[in-house]
């Protein structure tokens, strides 16, 4: 048994220097009314036909520096969490030119507090119809590319506990291997074709064992995912009160194994919280209920966006005779789960290592 449960690069974004003879355009991106530094939001350097030319994230006093392709004019847009987007005038640059833009952002929060879940369903594209599942999709969207985005970035290294478990029927564990690694890499899982996962599926058999995929970033933001999904707004419950979720699901006629769940935003602070998942139309008549996945966010205090924990359950599958002697008919049974996980400990410093906090959204 085998599941699709790889590491990646997951850190803090850096500004990189630009060539020294490149346009650039740097500056300070800040709440306009309250004058504070807004750390790890998109700017998004665009052309005057709107076509997205560069994009960094704002460090941990908002601090961004962009490069131009070359000279002329452009817009910069901000995305972050918890604010509505925001563009700004045209600013026009010279050939060479390194021009100072700070950035006093207007753009009033995002209130998923006041958002009332309906019920609507939106199956086969983006879920921006109607202003309570636009919301929900944008916020979304701004948390999963801030984690993809610090994946390509190498400015930290994380203290990391790995592990596997074998579970019984039960889900108790029988058996757990762990390890303690300081590494600059984490990410829970890395998808593979956004196209080939929507027409074979998200579990298949190969090379005498079954591997179980999960949707990364991309993946949910592909057309291929958008086309054979619906979504919905769900409201938290339990562990998940004080949350509201956009759960996906298959859309209706898929019968190759997918994946259905939700992800999971703070109403008070529009942050994503968690990422949830399970498998539908599994290719074994065992219970499925228990087999899936979770990946927990957290944000840095330098406004980076990580994953925290994650883990994936996958099944122990049997064959057994059932039926009377010389007909004896084949079926699976499930003997137990197999499950995979880690979780960041702390971010390793030159004074040692600071730990992560049991519980809430980043250190305090």
């Amino acid at each position: 048994m085998h599941g699709r449960w790889m590491a990646a690069a997951l850190v803090a974004a850096a500004v990189a220097a630009p060539p020294a003879t490149a346009q650039t355009i740097h500056g300070t991106l800040v709440e306009a009314l309250s004058g504070r530094p807004l750390a790890g939001g998109f700017v998004v350097l665009l052309d005057t036909a709107g076509i997205e030319r560069g994009r960094t994230l704002t460090d941990d006093v908002g601090a961004y520096v962009l490069v131009a392709p070359r000279a002329g004019w452009y817009r910069l847009r901000t995305e972050v969490i918890g604010l509505r987007s925001w563009t700004s005038p045209l600013i026009q640059i010279q050939l060479g030119e390194t021009l100072e833009y700070a950035l006093d952002n207007p753009a009033p929060p995002v209130v998923l507090a006041a958002v009332v879940v309906t019920g609507d369903r939106v199956c086969g594209g983006q879920p921006d119809e109607g202003a309570a599942m636009a919301a929900l999709w944008e916020e979304a969207r701004k948390g999963l590319m801030a984690v993809r985005w610090n994946e390509q970035r190498r400015s930290l290294k994380f203290r990391i506990k790995r592990y596997e478990r074998d579970l019984d029927r039960r889900r108790r564990r029988l058996r757990e291997d762990s390890v303690v690694t300081d590494a600059y890499s984490l990410a829970p899982f890395r998808s593979i074709d956004a196209q080939q996962l929507a027409s074979r599926g998200y579990v298949y058999r190969q090379d005498g064992a079954w591997w179980y995929h999960a949707p990364d970033a991309e993946v949910i933001f592909s057309e291929p995912f958008l086309a054979t999904h619906c979504f919905r707004a769900i409201e938290g419950a339990g562990d998940r009160d004080g949350r509201i979720g956009l759960a996906f699901d298959p859309v209706r006629g898929r019968n190759v194994p997918d994946v259905s769940g939700a992800l999971w935003l703070d109403r008070t602070t529009a942050e994503l919280r968690e990422l949830e998942f399970g498998y539908t139309s599994l290719p074994f008549d065992i219970p499925s209920e228990h087999v899936g996945g979770r990946v927990g966010f957290a944000r840095l205090p330098s406004g980076a966006w990580i994953v925290r924990d994650w883990w994936i359950r996958m099944p122990t599958v049997g064959i057994a005779n059932q039926g009377r002697p010389g007909r004896n008919l084949r079926r699976h049974v499930l003997l137990g789960y197999k499950q995979d996980g880690g979780e960041v400990l702390g971010v390793v410093t030159s004074d040692g290592v600071r730990p992560l906090p049991q519980g809430g959204a980043g250190w305090l």
